[in-house]
């Protein structure tokens, strides 16, 4: 199978986030664009996924990692990390957690190294696990040339969802960026804070 042209790959990636729209008219724009690079039977049971299945999660899941202390009064960046979890028959699969970091760096993601992972929120997001069970069902699948480009993309723009349902807690007040990406791997920056206002500014680290 012939590989991504990843600069315009990402370009897209970078656009669906920033647009308006459901997440599932963004992560639309996604498939139809890895389509049009690696055509595969595949993409057309990727659209079937309900990219807004996770929104009642979204919709309270900053007030739930507040309270739960996965976010912290006096930190400065929200971290939105993509991971594989471990699962017991080895399959893949993968979710979304949500964390702050003492320190944010609008152009770079190193201040997530600093982040305490113990306590972290997690979406437990049945659009990522559809997603890796879709891409990784056959061994003819599109196994990472799906999961990498949707699963960044559906990272972020959940993230972006989840910023925009409600006011964030006034303890958060001092928070100043946000960023969401792999932990292992590439990352977003989506956005400053204002007055606990997040302001949506989109762009690759």
């Amino acid at each position: 199978m012939p590989s991504y042209d990843y600069e315009t790959l990402f370009e897209h990636i970078l656009a669906a986030v920033a647009a308006r729209g459901t997440i599932g008219q963004r992560m639309h724009t996604v498939i139809d664009e890895c389509e049009r690079q690696l055509p595969h039977a595949d993409w057309e049971h990727m659209r079937r996924i309900d990219f807004d299945g996770d929104l009642p999660v979204l919709k309270g899941w900053l007030t739930d990692a507040w309270l739960g202390g996965a976010v912290r009064q006096g930190d400065q960046g929200l971290w939105f990390g993509l991971f594989n979890p471990a699962t017991d028959d080895d399959s893949t699969t993968a979710d979304l957690y949500v964390a702050s970091g003492p320190v944010h760096d609008s152009g770079s993601d190193a201040w997530r190294c600093e982040i305490v992972h113990d306590g972290v929120s997690y979406l437990d997001s049945m659009v990522l696990a559809e997603l890796c069970s879709l891409a990784y069902a056959s061994k003819d699948g599109l196994e990472n040339d799906a999961e990498y480009p949707l699963a960044l993309a559906y990272g972020a723009i959940a993230a972006c969802t989840a910023l925009a349902q409600e006011p964030l807690p006034l303890a958060l007040a001092g928070l100043g960026g946000a960023a969401a990406g792999f932990d292992s791997g590439d990352a977003l920056f989506i956005g400053v804070f204002d007055n606990l206002r997040f302001i949506q500014q989109v762009r690759a680290l």
